[in-house]
């Protein structure tokens, strides 16, 4: 015969998996308010450093909720908005992204070494992202704030 489980621990059995369901989906909301702060500041290293904490960010949405994760798509638009708050000339950017728009391969991997060889130029050509270096410089320190914010509200959760 089998036991009857009390409707106490099926209710909070329930209760547990609704929230831990609704911090999965907080935890996406965060990570995509986080990638649509992201700004890339032109430098020598190129977008090796922003495209590696791209992916680590999509990493975290796919250790969260592989069903809900972040796609390749959306990492790129994301990426598009970032480097529009460059200090890059727009209308620079705006012939890469044409560029990219006529090729045949749009695969995430395509996309990084495409928009890393193309701004790179770009920056070794002389456009250093000057238009607007100052609120590059202060968009990247919100970025870091929003970052240290996030870590302590994480910390704060924990215990």
């Amino acid at each position: 015969m089998k036991a009857l489980v009390p409707a106490r621990v099926y209710h909070d059995h329930i209760l547990n998996v609704v929230r831990l369901s609704t911090r999965r989906d907080m935890s996406n909301k965060r990570i995509h308010e986080e990638l649509g702060k992201m700004i890339y500041v032109p430098n020598a290293n190129g977008l090796n450093v922003f495209f590696s904490r791209v992916k680590e960010w999509r990493a975290t949405s796919v250790a969260i909720n592989p069903a809900s994760a972040i796609n390749e798509a959306m990492l790129m638009e994301y990426c598009d908005s970032a480097f529009e708050k460059s200090g890059h000339d727009p209308h620079l950017l705006a012939n890469i992204d044409q560029l990219w728009a006529e090729e045949a391969d749009q695969e995430w991997e395509d996309y990084q070494r495409f928009y890393g060889k193309k701004l790179a130029k770009l920056y070794n050509d002389g456009d250093k992202g000057d238009k607007g270096k100052e609120s590059a410089h202060y968009a990247a320190l919100e970025e870091r704030l929003a970052i240290a914010e996030s870590n302590l509200e994480q910390v704060n959760e924990d215990q």
